[in-house]
Formats: C-alpha cells, sequence, structure tokens
C-alpha cells in the first residue's frame, strides 16, 4: 500500500503466484516415497540415511520394524566410522 503526504492510501500492489510445477513435484515425491515405502515392505527390507553434518540417523519404518531394538545399535555403528 502506497501512501500520499496525508497518509491516504494512493496506490494499491499485489501479486499472485501460480505454482502447479511445485504442486505436481510435490506429489511426484510423495508417490515416490509411497511406492518405495511399498517396495520395502514387500520384499522385507528397509533403508536408513545418516547425515554427517548433523550427526543423524534416520531409517525407514519398514528397516525398524525388521529390526527392532537393533536399530539403536544400527546407528551407532553407521556413526562409528565418522567418529
Amino acid at each position: 500500500m502506497l501512501f500520499d503526504g496525508t497518509g491516504r492510501p494512493r496506490r494499491a500492489v499485489s501479486a499472485a503466484l501460480d505454482v502447479p510445477e511445485q504442486r505436481e513435484a510435490a506429489r511426484a515425491v510423495q508417490r515416490t516415497a509411497q511406492l518405495l515405502a511399498e517396495a520395502q515392505r514387500i520384499g522385507k527390507m528397509g533403508s536408513f540415511n545418516y547425515d554427517v553434518v548433523e550427526d543423524r540417523v534416520s531409517w525407514s519404518v519398514e528397516l525398524a520394524d525388521g529390526c527392532g531394538a537393533v536399530a539403536n545399535t544400527l546407528a551407532r555403528v553407521v556413526r562409528a566410522p565418522f567418529a
């Protein structure tokens, strides 16, 4: 909003952003994640990721279900080479 010297509104400016490509990309990522989870469930396997910068280990639900209490040990084993 732009105002004149007396403080009254003189001009309004607005913008609109259409983001269909971003929405479609987000849907594609979500669908890929669903397909990966399904494949891991069917194959009785899982996956994990170690973020070196954040020193954080994450694993799929399928891996956690398959390993149970071993998941915490897995986190220590994955970190060990970087310690």
